[in-house]
This record gives C-alpha cells, structure tokens and sequence, in this order.
C-alpha cells in the first residue's frame, strides 16, 4: 500500500504560491507565481501557473521572452516549440504568428484570401467608389457643419452687418500675416563692448478676440444695435398712445361739472317716485361743491331732497 506524501509549508502565502501541474487559470497578477509576460493583445498578466501559451482570455500567443526569440527564428526548433505551446502537434507552418498569435484568427486569414472574398470587396470598393463620386457632385452632401466657426467666429455674429463682417475678415487675415512673419523674423541684440550676441524675445502674438481693431468694430456693432433698438421702442410707444389717444371717447363734456352730473343723475332716479315741486335745490352751477367729497355728498343730498315746501 502507498503512502501519501506530506509536505509542510508556513502561511498561507506559501500555500498559494505552489504550482500545480499544467496550465490553470489564475488571478495573482504574478504577485503570487512568477511573471511569464503580458498578453499583447488584451493585456493579461499571465503568471508562471498560467504558464507559455495562447492567453485564458483572447487566445493570443504568450511567451517568455527567450520562447519568443526562438519562434522569430522561424527554424525546425521553433516550429517544434510552437506546436508545444498550442497542443497541435500536426501544425505545419507559421500562419498562427503571422495572424498576431490568436488561434481564431488563420480562418480569417483564409478566408480572406479566398476568391470569393476578393471578388466580394472589389465590388464593393467600386460601390463606394461610385458613392464618393455622386457626393463629390452634390454640394448639399458635402456641406460641412463647422460648429466651431458657427459659435466662435467673431464675424458670424448675426448682428454684424455685411460690410462689418467683410471688415472682420480682413483684419483677421492681416493679423495672420502678421504672425506668419513675426515667426520668420529674429532679433538679434548685439553687444558691442562685450562681443556677445543674443536673441531677444519675440513679441507675444495678439490674439484675434482682443485686436483693438476688432474690438472698436464689434462695440460700434453693438452700440449702433443699442440705439436702433432703443428708437424701435419709442416708436412703438409713441404708436400705441396715439391709438389709445384716438380710440378715447370722453363720456362727459369738460364744461360740465361732474358734481353737477351726479346730481342730476340723482334728482332724476327722484322725480320718478315725487312731483318736481316736492322739493327744491339751491345748488348752484357755479357754486363750490367740493364739501360734497368723502361721504357729504348724500347728507348734502337729504337736506336738499326733503326741503319740501
């Protein structure tokens, strides 16, 4: 009867740190085993437990770098190598490197190079040939949607006229051939009692946003839009009051006093229910009636109404 064999070990580092027989899939992050190398398709850590062969996650092939420069070779011992590391013993050729190491991908390259296939993109490079082509003629396909000189241009303000934006134009262009030379220039200051020669410092391109040029043009702009809108105004204002002013239609004349008014409306809802002798009024029309306010008006009224003869 066999025995079974013990070994002792300290920790649990130590433990998981041992190998086991094959490749199996880990996740130390070669913290744990010994770093084989990185996947140079996906960029797996692949450890020494993991071990030389096509990657747990993409299938790429991965290798020490003493493996790698053996398959670059490309000799009976790297072929034999290869055919180690991918478990195809009847492999024959290279094509898995040339693929960039991934076992999936010698059908793709097969199939690529098949006639079929060949067939297949020539006609559809000449369709898209013919697409360009038809572009090329319709400008609306063409058109390029530049958001950046839609919000950012100084002269595709909506507010600028035809000649202000033509202006803009201009100086921006000025100010780049200006800067085009200022690039070309050197200044060199030259001292002559030491002998030494420097450069000096280029003067700091102005930018187009804070050209004083630019800048008088967009405050004439606005200043000028200020005042249109501020006559635009005044003429609605002035519109509208004259329609008011015509539509107005005074109820009452302005020579008649309306204290006046509010009495006779009174002595007439009266001399419905009495005869006019009933009473009498001493009111007159150019007498003051300005005790009549704030409630007087009606005890005024009732000595008025009942001074019965």
């Amino acid at each position: 009867m066999l025995k079974k064999k013990y070994t002792l070990v300290d920790g649990v580092d130590q433990i998981s740190s041992r190998l086991r027989k094959g490749r199996h899939l880990c996740g130390c992050q070669a913290r744990l085993h010994k770093l084989i190398r990185n996947c140079l398709s996906c960029g797996r850590v692949v450890c020494e437990q993991e071990g030389s062969g096509p990657c747990f996650y993409c299938g790429t092939i991965v290798c020490t770098r003493e493996e790698r420069q053996i398959l670059e070779k490309r000799d009976k011992k790297a072929l034999e190598l290869l055919r180690k590391l991918t478990s195809q013993p009847q492999l024959q050729n290279f094509d898995i490197l040339d693929s960039g190491g991934n076992l999936g991908d010698i059908q793709s390259i097969r199939q690529k190079l098949s006639l079929s296939s060949l067939a297949e993109s020539i006609q559809n490079a000449q369709s898209y040939k013919q697409k360009l082509l038809l572009a090329d003629k319709d400008q609306q396909v063409t058109k390029v949607n530049d958001l950046q000189a839609d919000y950012f241009s100084l002269e595709m303000n909506p507010y600028l006229t035809a000649s202000e934006r033509a202006a803009i134009v201009k100086r921006k262009e000025e100010l780049r051939q200006m800067a085009l030379q200022a690039k070309r220039n050197i200044l060199v200051d030259l001292d002559v009692a030491t002998g030494k020669l420097a450069e000096q410092k280029k003067l700091e391109q102005i930018e187009s946003v804070n050209d004083p040029v630019l800048q008088s043009i967009l405050s004439n702009s606005v200043a000028k839009n200020l005042y249109k809108n501020q006559n635009n105004e005044e003429e609605e204002n002035k519109e509208e009051n004259d329609d008011l002013a015509s539509s107005y239609k005074p109820k009452y004349n302005g020579e008649t006093s309306q204290r006046k008014i509010q009495l006779e409306e009174v002595f007439a809802s009266l001399s419905t229910k009495y005869p006019k002798n009933c009473f009498t009024t001493n009111l007159k029309d150019d007498e003051d009636d300005s005790d009549l306010e704030d409630g007087l008006f009606f005890n005024k009224f009732e000595d008025i109404a009942f001074d019965v003869k």
